[in-house]
């Protein structure tokens, strides 16, 4: 799931619509189905994305696994809503807008651009900034984690970028791209033959490793 969640959200995002120029009831005229059924999609995304940060620091303890799940959250929550209303919202009233009669279409086009300007939840508005602000923080303190637990700087380095390239837009080709880096960097934090354990630091000064629990039973 780590790995094909991203992967498969960034199979989504190559068919993402750009709106057009211009007022938006006019800029997604050429995409209505596309854009509705990638952002549709994309909401469950969104869930997802921040299950598979849980699982990424899953069993790990401390300030920065705390940090991650805590911002996950607010980014399944912030960027999930952001979603709903420019994404579906705005694209099901710029679908039945261009339905209207020619006199009925400039009164569409305010109130649609209204909608899509929203300073809460719009394009650009205080709910997208926290919510990309949230998958930010939530990648960076993810990176620190794993790097903590032992994980290759490849691994942190992938997250991170993972976080900067999607943060300010998921749009091809920043989106895709992003999810690629957080799928390579799920790969890269559990290599093969690397388990849980082995990532995960001992429990306390006098803990042992799994490993060395075992070559002290043969030993015996």
């Amino acid at each position: 799931m780590v790995v094909g969640t991203p992967l498969a959200y960034a199979a989504l995002l190559l068919f993402h619509p750009i709106p057009h120029a211009g007022p938006v009831l006019h800029g997604l005229a050429h995409a209505h189905t596309g854009w509705l059924v990638v952002h549709v999609a994309q909401l469950a995304f969104i869930g997802a994305m921040g299950a598979v940060i849980l699982l990424l620091v899953h069993g790990l303890h401390g300030r920065a696994p705390g940090a991650a799940r805590g911002c996950a959250l607010i980014f399944v929550l912030l960027y999930g809503a952001y979603e709903a209303w420019t994404g579906i919202a705005t694209g099901a009233l710029a679908r039945t807008a261009a339905t209207l009669p020619a006199d009925d279409q400039h009164a569409a086009e305010v109130l649609v651009q209204a909608h899509w300007e929203s300073p809460l939840l719009g394009n650009g508005s205080l709910g997208a900034v926290l919510g990309s602000a949230a998958w930010l923080g939530a990648t960076v303190a993810a990176a620190l984690a794993l790097r903590g637990a032992g994980a290759p700087r490849r691994a942190v380095f992938a997250l991170i970028g993972a976080g900067l390239l999607f943060a300010p837009t998921h749009v091809p080709p920043f989106g895709p791209a992003a999810m690629g880096l957080f799928a390579l960097a799920a790969v890269w934090a559990r290599p093969a033959g690397r388990t849980k354990d082995r990532l995960r630091p001992p429990a306390g000064p006098g803990a042992q490793h799994p490993s060395n629990e075992r070559c002290d039973a043969a030993a015996g």
